[in-house]
């Protein structure tokens, strides 16, 4: 492994290591999300904050959209598709596609959505996400709920340390510059 300010790089040495950690997604470590991906050069726009994260998505596709063209047809109504797990790919479970879509902050949950194939033909796909993000409407950021969010007015601003002193020595000055009562 090798780090950076703001993003971690992992080397694998087999292609089935890598896959099984792409598999299972985002992690989460001490309230912070780690997204989880195949390196590219995209990856380093993840520097300035997370504006896009993969979501594992099943999907309830009929048998004749159940090729790359089609998943990849089918997955771009989410998201921009990343991967698909091996046994969508090679077919060993067909009860339902499983695909890692990139999403952005704008993203909404649908619970299913119409696809348009051919001459008119329309299919209804069901939708399950492995996972819903937390997200902020606020700040629209993926790492916590409106009810911790700064830019919420509802929520408790907390002062600082420095905040803090300060407010105790005008506490303190005030009590002392008083006279005393008789």
């Amino acid at each position: 492994m090798i780090a950076d300010r703001e993003l971690f790089y992992f080397k694998f040495f087999n292609d089935e290591d890598k896959q099984t950690v792409i598999d299972h997604g985002p992690i989460f470590l001490a309230g912070r999300i780690f997204v989880v991906r195949p390196w590219s050069p995209t990856v380093e726009e993840y520097r300035n904050g997370i504006k896009v994260v993969p979501l594992w998505v099943k999907l309830d596709i009929p048998k004749h959209l159940w090729t790359k063209r089609g998943l990849e047809m089918v997955t771009s109504v989410l998201g921009d598709p990343l991967c698909m797990d091996e046994a969508t790919s090679n077919r060993t479970r067909i009860s339902y596609a499983r695909v890692c879509i990139v999403v952005n902050l704008v993203f909404k949950f649908l619970s299913h959505f119409l696809v348009k194939f051919g001459e008119g033909n329309i299919v209804d796909i069901g939708v399950e996400y492995e996972w819903v993000l937390e997200k902020c409407s606020f700040c629209k950021a993926f790492s916590h709920s409106d009810n911790k969010c700064l830019k919420n007015p509802d929520v408790p601003k907390l002062f600082s340390n420095h905040n803090q002193k300060q407010q105790n020595q005008n506490q303190n000055q005030d009590s002392t510059s008083k006279p005393p009562r008789t």
